[in-house]
């Protein structure tokens, strides 16, 4: 026997459950606000020919609305978190005396766009106790009945499950994830530093998250080297756009501001960045490229160039108390893994220094990316006016560097005394360095300067 009360208590149920009002319900079929809530409060049963049209909008069966079931699905979702497919029809239609035991494959469950994630069965579901949410990893069966409801619905976010792998490889990792929880960090950053990976696998892992909270169960996927957040009222997960970053505040490069060798200039706003008080003075001190002095004779002989011919880095970047990381004139093979370098550089806070960014072959700060690093933002002595003309914080690099500098992890540094020593030293070895790529350096330089400036005299050259 049919009982009005139940079947309308069911109707209720299933229509707050897909977030629908009392009249959008009623306007999907087509009839009036009036007659669904005498059908939900048990006075009237729905017209025969419209409980296809209920089931179809409730995602249940006729056979789930009108028998008295005790055990009802709310909603299902086969998910990777990218995608899904809603299962609440195909879970109600299996029900058998209010219980439930069903296979979580993509040939029950339904097609999913094929990828490396793994997938998860979510459902949320009411017995006379209340309403539950649970979940089962692809492949798994998922059983329910009245009495072993796993976690009850609750207002506030709860982590059901956590998983870290792919599908053919992954692990629980509740542990780490109650530990984020329990230090309430704002951000996860999702990686094998953060969670416990595979020996096995070569392919790209992912961070899967099953939540609850007021709204439902929830599904997020995050792949390794992504990042995910909390929202500010700690209810919901998302993942952080990591296409894209910029390191907002890194001072302009300008010619003319006592500034004028790039090397040392871009060094300069770099380290500044990093809270750093080093002058551009000092810089130009410790790396002893205050004495510098490089010539090649394809130059104008009316002047000479400060050339970073000589390697003033090294010395430079061990008084300062850092490791170097340099990548010099990279194959295009090898540029991937460098943008992944620069990528994680920028995500970690740290400026990257590079040659040949915008307009000539002249040092600049890379100060952030966009595309996962395929197009990379830059502080440069050619930014000028185009700045404000744009309206923009950084302008894009018109070219891929040829030499890239890391700013690394801390080192122990020597005293001041040491430095100067080491400075005065450089001073000495680079006035008598030999010719390096085509470039005189030191004595050499002057030699060759002065005599093409001669030469150019007696040949009639101003």
């Amino acid at each position: 026997m049919i009982e009005n009360e139940k079947v309308g208590s069911r109707i209720a149920v299933l229509r707050k459950a897909k977030n629908l009002t009392g009249e959008r319900f009623a306007e999907l079929l087509h009839v009036t606000p009036q007659a669904v809530s005498k059908w939900e409060n048990g006075k009237s049963l729905p017209e025969t020919y419209l409980l296809p049209g209920i089931a179809g909008v409730l995602g249940t069966s006729i056979d789930s609305l009108l028998l008295p079931q005790e055990l009802v699905v709310l909603e299902a979702v086969f998910t990777d978190g990218e995608t899904q497919v809603d299962v609440t029809r195909i879970l109600n239609s299996n029900i058998n005396g209010n219980a439930l035991y069903i296979s979580a494959n993509a040939k029950t469950m339904g097609f999913i766009k094929e990828s490396e994630r793994l997938k998860i069965l979510a459902v949320t579901y009411r017995t006379p106790e209340g309403i539950f949410h649970d979940y089962v990893t692809e492949d798994g069966f998922l059983s329910l009945n009245l009495k072993e409801g796993r976690y009850k619905k609750e207002d506030n976010r709860q982590i059901i499950g956590a998983f870290y792998g792919n599908r053919e490889d992954y692990r629980d990792c509740m542990v780490k994830i109650k530990h984020y929880d329990y230090f309430a960090w704002k951000e996860i950053p999702v990686g094998h530093e953060s969670f416990p990976s595979s020996t096995k696998t070569e392919k790209q892992e992912y961070l899967t998250l099953i939540y609850s909270n007021g709204e439902g169960v929830h599904v997020v996927c995050c792949r390794e080297g992504e990042a995910l957040c909390y929202t500010k009222d700690g209810k919901d997960l998302y993942r952080k756009d990591t296409s894209c970053a910029e390191l907002a505040g890194i001072a302009p490069l300008e010619w003319e501001k006592g500034m004028d060798c790039t090397w040392a200039g871009a060094l300069t706003r770099a380290f500044q960045y990093l809270g750093e008080t080093w002058t551009y003075e000092q810089l130009m001190g410790l790396s002893g490229a205050c004495y510098r002095i490089a010539f090649t004779e394809i130059w104008d002989y009316s002047a000479v160039d400060a050339l970073v011919a000589y390697d003033y880095s090294t010395p430079l970047f061990k008084a300062a108390g850092y490791e170097q990381i340099w990548a010099e004139r990279l194959r295009k093979e090898e540029r991937t893994a460098e943008r992944h370098r620069i990528v994680a550089d920028i995500n970690e806070g740290k400026p990257v220094i590079a040659i040949n960014l915008r307009i000539a072959p002249e040092w600049g700060v890379i100060t952030g990316y966009r595309d996962n690093g395929k197009t990379l933002l830059c502080r440069t002595y050619f930014d000028g006016e185009l700045l404000k003309e744009k309206g923009m914080d950084y302008l894009e690099a018109d070219f891929w560097p040829f030499l890239i500098t890391h700013i690394g992890e801390r080192r122990d540094k020597p005293s001041d005394y040491e430095s100067l020593l080491a400075s005065l030293e450089l001073l000495t070895k680079s006035f008598r360095a030999s010719e390096q790529n085509g470039y005189y350096q030191g004595q050499e330089a002057y030699e060759r300067w002065i005599g093409g400036a001669v030469k150019g005299r007696i040949m009639g050259y101003s």
